[in-house]
């Protein structure tokens, strides 16, 4: 599974906040409410980035356990993909949310309720990334060393290239189980 690729974050949030910005302007110009969410949206956020926190710990606390304690991979991975989920959903609410807040800055300025809402969701947004982006770090493995020191992986047939058997598959193989080598 790829990591959150920065660049991917910063484009979604770039292009989300000039979407939201010429969402900002057409509503004006209709005379319609902007299109800004509200403020309990930010309790949905602050519960989704605290779940994925909490799954995160969790992850982090089982790594330290033996072997044959710890929890299944596939629940380590769905933590995994909640994290990054939830590091680009909260890049595109903030950058929404940027977009109509410069918008209604230079329209009305700051203290409306409307204003106060957008940068409450700018600021929720943001740290959905942030969770996301730590709990990511929380459920990388480090590489284990197999029986002749290389990584799991990595030259375990002394040829050159990479393993199929050993530590990471299993003396059996891949047991059945489809598995890329990065190709």
């Amino acid at each position: 599974m790829n990591g959150i690729r920065p660049l991917w974050l910063l484009l979604i949030l770039l292009s989300s906040g000039v979407l939201g910005w010429a969402a900002a302007v057409l509503a004006a110009g209709a005379g319609v409410v902007s299109p800004v969410l509200v403020p309990s949206s930010v309790i949905t956020l602050a519960a989704v980035a605290l779940l994925v926190l909490i799954l995160g710990i969790r992850v982090q606390l089982d790594k330290k356990r033996p072997a044959a304690a710890r929890m299944n991979p596939l629940v380590a991975t769905r933590t995994l993909a909640l994290a990054q989920a939830g590091a680009y959903a909260g890049s595109l609410i903030a950058g929404w949310h940027a977009g109509v807040l410069v918008h209604l800055t230079t329209a009305t300025g700051f203290g409306t309720p409307t204003v106060n809402d957008a940068l409450l969701m700018v600021v929720g947004g943001l740290v959905l990334v942030i969770v996301g982006y730590i709990v990511e770090q929380f459920c990388r493995l480090p590489p284990e060393d197999g029986p002749d020191g290389a990584a799991n992986g990595q030259d375990q047939n002394g040829d050159g290239t990479p393993g199929t058997t050993g530590p990471a598959y299993g003396t059996e193989g891949e047991g059945g189980y489809a598995r890329t080598n990065g190709d």
